[in-house]
């Protein structure tokens, strides 16, 4: 299966005046109005992608922030429990662009309306996202 780039969509969970998204030179950038008080109150994430049971992906991604700090990302359910494939892994960004990788593997049943998801609240540093990929090994 040939990479699967993540297409950009914005999802503010709870108050939309939360933070803005813009794309512009190929990466995602989120500016924050406010964090929110939970680690989902502002989401940048994918719906619609298929994971089949028992494959192993890679998950890649660029990141960088106005300042350091830490940002969450799940591959998970898209819909209610959100129950997680992959585990929250939480990754420490800088101001320098950086390369991420993390491997998990599809336990759950086919799920063809999985979604990835960076949860970006309780912080108001900016983040930059780009390369955002899914590839099954």
């Amino acid at each position: 299966m040939p990479p699967k780039e993540i297409i950009q969509q914005f999802l503010p969970n709870q108050k939309k005046e939360n933070a803005s998204v813009s794309i512009a030179s190929g990466y995602a950038s989120i500016t924050y109005l406010r964090g929110g008080s939970l680690n989902y109150s502002v989401q940048y994430s994918q719906d619609a992608i298929t994971l089949q049971e028992g494959v192993t992906y890679d998950v890649t991604f660029l990141a960088k922030a106005s300042s350091a700090r830490s940002i969450e990302m799940n591959v998970g359910q898209a819909v209610s429990p959100w129950g997680s494939y992959s585990g929250a892994r939480s990754f420490d960004i800088t101001s320098s662009w950086t390369s991420y990788t993390f491997s998990f593997v599809m336990e759950g049943p086919l799920d063809s309306n999985a979604r990835l998801e960076f949860n970006l609240g309780t912080n108001s540093s900016n983040v930059q996202l780009d390369d955002i990929t899914i590839t099954q090994q």
